[in-house]
């Protein structure tokens, strides 16, 4: 695994990137409550100042900049989704008056919340696996570390590597394929295979063991945009594989499931987690 013996910077960058991770994620579930910048410290186990410091270098932004912003996107969907008022989804988001809501939201998004348009009437919000798009990729080369077990085990690697690609000057930035050899939807207490690539200059790996070439394979795919996380899609599988996919004449092929990740897993909320499933496919025959 790529934590075995890695080098000293290389564990210190993984130590703050768990630290900031568990934050965020405690962020986006307690979205409805005060959150104090020394409880937010105590849950990295930091200093305030040293907590701050380390979290506006990780993340960008300083953590009530985060918090302001998740509840900004979504007064948002209450207003386009729920019907909800300006005013009410105001005060959900915890603003006394809609002139500050109204302040904060242009500072975020640089434009008013009276170009929100709302459904005409309330409408369920979208559901994942609804769209996509048919896609031919050519086989490609890239930079991988492969795991077999438990998914359990799949955030921390996925840390790790970024971490290690970059010390090794491969251009992760987040965008990380897996390649899911079984099932991609495996209960968390289940092992599974999966193979995580980064772009790379073939042939220009530094000779550490824990990379090595691997062939993505190419072909056609169904491309399904994934927002959130992963174990969300599940309940949709089934009515996705059955409804819009085969209604357009596809049906999944065998072969692994890639996924890219649009967005660092360790400085990004759950809710706002971006990635791509790629699913193999082919068109039954027609006699």
């Amino acid at each position: 695994m790529v934590s075995r013996n890695l080098p000293a910077p290389i564990e210190r960058l993984n130590d703050t990137r768990r630290r900031i991770n568990r934050v965020i994620d405690f962020i986006d579930e307690h979205l409805d409550h005060e959150m104090l910048l020394a409880e937010l410290a105590d849950i990295a186990c930091l200093s305030p100042f040293h907590f701050q410091r380390l979290y506006a270098r990780m993340v960008g932004r300083t953590p009530s900049e985060t918090i302001r912003g998740l509840r900004l996107l979504r007064a948002r969907d209450q207003i386009v989704f729920d019907a909800a008022s300006p005013q009410e989804a105001a005060h959900r988001a915890g603003y006394a008056s809609l002139t500050s809501f109204a302040r904060a939201y242009w500072r975020e998004f640089d434009r008013s919340p009276a170009e929100i348009r709302p459904e005409p009437k309330p409408t369920p919000r979208p559901l994942p696996l609804r769209r996509f798009t048919i896609v031919e990729l050519q086989a490609q080369t890239m930079a991988a570390t492969s795991y077999s077990g438990q998914r359990l085990a799949m955030d921390p690697l996925t840390v790790d590597t970024q971490a290690y690609a970059s010390h090794l000057g491969i251009p992760a930035n987040g965008k990380a394929l897996a390649i899911y050899h079984d099932d991609f939807l495996t209960p968390y207490d289940q092992a599974f295979r999966c193979d995580l690539c980064f772009p790379a200059d073939h042939g220009k790996l530094p000779d550490v063991a824990c990379f090595a070439d691997v062939v993505v394979p190419g072909g056609l795919y169904a491309c399904v945009e994934q927002r959130g996380l992963l174990f969300d899609l599940a309940p949709h599988w089934a009515g996705f594989v059955g409804g819009p996919l085969a209604q357009s004449g596809w049906r999944p092929r065998p072969g692994p499931v890639l996924r890219w990740f649009f967005s660092d897993r360790a400085i990004t909320p759950p809710s706002q987690r971006l990635a791509y499933l790629y699913i193999p496919v082919e068109q039954p025959l027609r006699h």
